[in-house]
């Protein structure tokens, strides 16, 4: 328990900011900022979205930015093998599967599973 002797008075009233010069109320935090713009709509050029479709077929015009990054990222992991884009997917892949995880895809994870324990003896 703190010495009454050594505790000083407070310099700000009750109520009163103790940061004169922060930021103003109603400004956003970058947080607040970034999670706007990546729920953005963003409508690609008619080109850009052609390609993407040719490779991806769910691709739409009218997808955020963060979808269109993932997009972008997956690409860049896939066919140029950069390992910083595999890594930024994988960080959120888990997260993904855990609440979208279908059927289909439990049993192609087991069936791989058993395959592998039927070679491994």
């Amino acid at each position: 328990m703190p010495n009454p002797e050594n505790i000083k008075p407070h310099n700000f009233k009750p109520g009163q900011s103790g940061n004169l010069s922060g930021r103003p109320r109603g400004i956003k935090n970058k947080k607040t900022i970034i999670r706007e713009i990546l729920s953005m709509s963003a409508i690609l050029p008619e080109k850009q979205i052609e390609a993407l479709q040719k490779l991806y077929p769910s691709v739409k015009n009218n997808m955020s930015i963060a979808e269109i990054m993932t997009i972008v990222q997956a690409h860049k992991a896939i066919t140029k093998a950069d390992t910083f884009a595999f890594k930024a997917i994988m960080d959120y892949a888990d997260e993904a599967f855990d609440e979208n995880t279908t059927s289909k895809d439990i049993k192609i994870t087991v069936e791989y599973v058993t395959s592998k324990n039927q070679n491994e003896k």
